[in-house]
Formats: structure tokens, C-alpha cells, sequence
């Protein structure tokens, strides 16, 4: 498990590899966590396609933010 830190925001992401119905399959797990809730994102997809997609999902992870919103 790694520290990251995107977009002000840190958390640990974990890369694993192991087989499944798709056949070989590599997943990344986010897990970031701000005051009081845990949020976990995880990217699955065949092991020879992960690296080609990586870069997007990376953009789409930096892009998020988290705040507090109060509801009345």
C-alpha cells in the first residue's frame, strides 16, 4: 500500500494483480479518508489493457474534491 497525495487530498492506493472470469486482472484501490467517512474507488480491468487506461482514471481521481457540505 502507497501514500498518494492528489489534488490535496491523501490517501493510500493499493495495485494487485490476480485472475478472474476476464482472465488476468489488475485492479487499483483508492482509499482516502477526510475527518468522519472512509471513501474507497477501485479501477478492474484486464491486465494488458490497466496501463492504457491508468492515465484517465488517474485525471478523473485528481479532479475530485472533497469538502463538507451541511444540510439543513
Amino acid at each position: 500500500m502507497n501514500d498518494m497525495n492528489s489534488s490535496k487530498i491523501f490517501g493510500k492506493d493499493l495495485i494487485y494483480t490476480y485472475y478472474s472470469n476476464l482472465g488476468p486482472t489488475k485492479s487499483k484501490e483508492i482509499m482516502i479518508r477526510n475527518n468522519t467517512d472512509l471513501f474507497k474507488i477501485i479501477f478492474t480491468t484486464q491486465t494488458d489493457e490497466f496501463h492504457k487506461f491508468l492515465p484517465n482514471i488517474n485525471k478523473i481521481i485528481d479532479s475530485f474534491q472533497i469538502g463538507t457540505t451541511k444540510l439543513d
